[in-house]
């Protein structure tokens, strides 16, 4: 069902000036000497036309994020969902992703994210264990969270994984993929980037640098880097079928068709119906 209180048109106007204010907030708390990666709550508020908006919002918002101290009261004619965060470490990116997630889950139940900030008491901060034992933990609680669509949780436990091993390529090659979720294109492009300095071999990260590049209209880089991962694993369909797309995108059929037949051959069933759609 189509959103009648807080538009798609308003969510996509809005996003800028919410990801500016995120940014405005972390600097806020950093001035006020907070340590980086200090474990502390957000409090935030929604708001919305309809009580039962709110209700399944902060239904999700316990069950998926683990929010606190929940409550949903009538203000000025709207309701407000008022709550509070889990602690997480403070950094700038977790700030970033926390609020770009809540936004769009306030949008996903025809609500807005009205207002947030964060607890002033600075006394007997905590700290997450870094740990080396703990870098599996870390890992396995991104995935379990990514799997039930919490960016948040997922991307924080990503970098909680990598200030544990900076080395761990494979966490920014998932951050990569979560951060593009989120619309944060740059963002993606730098974790893909680091993932492959890390692990100049791995395809998968190769693959996804070059899908990312071709989203955005860079097709000659896209292709690059697709022959990059040809180079490392010619018997590997998705490069292949990858690159068609991007000829394709370049509206050069014979050129895609001729690749996706490629991916076929080496097993990738899935182009088959680019080929029946597409090519003659």
């Amino acid at each position: 069902m189509e959103n009648t209180y807080f538009t798609w048109e308003q969510y996509s106007e809005n996003w800028r000036t919410e990801l500016i204010n995120a940014v405005e907030l972390y600097e806020n708390i950093e001035k006020g000497k907070f340590p980086e990666y200090g474990l502390n709550y957000l409090d935030f508020t929604f708001i919305s036309d309809k009580k039962e908006n709110l209700e399944n919002l902060s239904n999700r918002l316990s069950k998926i994020f683990n929010c606190s101290s929940l409550e949903i009261e009538k203000s000025n004619g709207t309701y407000e969902l008022n709550g509070n965060t889990e602690k997480f470490p403070i950094t700038k990116d977790n700030i970033i992703f926390w609020e770009l997630t809540f936004y769009k889950e306030g949008y996903q139940f025809d609500s807005k994210l009205a207002g947030y900030g964060a607890f002033s008491d600075y006394d007997n901060v905590e700290f997450l264990d870094y740990s080396a034992d703990n870098e599996n933990v870390y890992y396995k609680k991104a995935v379990e969270h990514y799997e039930n669509q919490n960016l948040f949780g997922a991307i924080v436990n990503w970098n909680n994984t990598i200030k544990v091993n900076p080395k761990d390529y494979y966490s920014y090659y998932d951050l990569g993929f979560a951060k593009n979720e989120l619309n944060m294109f740059k963002d993606a492009m730098k974790d893909f980037d680091k993932c492959i300095e890390i692990n100049p071999k791995f395809y998968g990260g190769i693959v996804a640098r070059g899908t990312l590049s071709d989203e955005n209209g860079e097709f000659e880089l896209a292709i690059e880097y697709y022959n990059r991962a040809i180079e490392l694993e010619p018997e590997n369909p998705q490069a292949h079928f990858n690159k068609g797309n991007t000829y394709f995108n370049k509206k050069e059929t014979k050129k895609a068709c001729k690749l996706w037949t490629k991916a076929k051959e080496l097993g990738a069933e899935y182009a088959q119906e680019r080929i029946d759609k597409e090519c003659e």
